[in-house]
């Protein structure tokens, strides 16, 4: 499952990668917001996010907000939470294959009139973790 949630400043992309996963048939869950509230808090939605992967060992999640940062250091507060900002396809894979992220940040800014956040989405979603000794070794040393 593919968890989904944003920020009052990534509203509008969030809704536009909802058009994307569904014309794409891909399976997600929006946490929201459901609506724009310019008064919405990143940390709530990267921690409302994080809980529901908490259980769910192959989940991934996907956060926007203005500049990706606020959430990607709310979602990395949580152990089992590998959060990476990820503003073009090359990092979208390193962060998969070295680092076995399992959330993806995008910032809002950096995708306002392109659409390149699609190759970057499906880029994260289809590339696998390379489990080789090193790279365990780092995602275990960070948990």
């Amino acid at each position: 499952m593919i968890y989904l949630s944003s920020d009052h400043a990534g509203f509008h992309l969030k809704l536009k990668i909802v058009s994307f996963l569904n014309l794409e048939k891909i399976p997600y869950f929006d946490l929201g917001p459901f609506e724009f509230i310019k008064q919405d808090d990143y940390p709530l939605y990267a921690q409302s996010l994080a809980e529901k992967m908490k259980d769910e060992k192959n989940s991934m999640g996907i956060l926007v907000c203005r500049s990706g940062e606020g959430m990607e250091i709310a979602a990395n507060r949580f152990k089992w939470i590998r959060a990476a900002l990820c503003n073009n396809k090359t990092f979208a894979k390193l962060s998969r294959e070295e680092d076995d992220a399992n959330v993806l940040v995008l910032s809002a800014m950096m995708f306002e009139d392109g659409e390149e956040y699609k190759d970057i989405i499906k880029t994260f979603i289809n590339t696998k973790f390379k489990n080789i000794k090193r790279y365990r070794r780092r995602v275990e040393e960070m948990s």
